[in-house]
This record gives C-alpha cells, structure tokens and sequence, in this order.
C-alpha cells in the first residue's frame, strides 16, 4: 500500500490542469488520512472547504484518488481544523510563504 502522503500529492499532480486556481488552492487545504477498505477519508479544515469539496471537487479527484490506488474507492469527509496548522501539499517544509 503506496504512503496516503504520496497518493494524495499524486491526486493533487493529476486534477492540476483541470482545476482552475480558486479549486485548486481549496484541494491543496485537505489531507487523505486514512483508507478504510475501500473508503479514503479526506480531511478538511473547515466548513466551507468541507462544503466545496463535496459539493464540486469530490467528482474530479476520486477518479483521480482509484487512478493512483489501482481501484475504486469512495470519499468520507471530515472536519479537523488541526488540518490547517499542516504544510500544504505541494509545498517543501522549508519554502518560506
């Protein structure tokens, strides 16, 4: 089984062109923590990210997410607002913002 870390940066890598900007930066404030059968749980920091990625985002990064795990898989959301002290995806623990 791949690192959630490394499957969900792949996912990111993936919907990169499709997603236009303002999407784009709401998907980079969740993190896929754990995969339970065949369900990956994606954290998010708040309502509204929690809002955006179910309402829009969940479409275009589960093909993305079965694509980079080798199957079909499902999306949980949960709220945990600990998910905005992390680094952002695509970002070194040492680039300066």
């Amino acid at each position: 089984m791949p690192e959630l870390d490394a499957v969900w940066s792949a996912v990111i890598d993936d919907v990169t062109g499709i997603l236009p900007p303002e999407q784009l930066h709401v998907l980079r404030l969740t993190r896929c923590r754990a995969l339970i059968d065949d369900v990956a749980v994606v954290d998010v920091p708040d309502v509204a990210t929690r809002d955006s990625v179910e309402s829009q985002l969940k479409t275009i990064f589960k093909p993305a997410l079965g694509r980079a795990l080798g199957r079909t898989v499902d999306i949980a959301v949960r709220l945990d607002p600990a998910v905005s002290a992390g680094p952002a995806m695509g970002l070194s623990r040492n680039t300066a913002v």
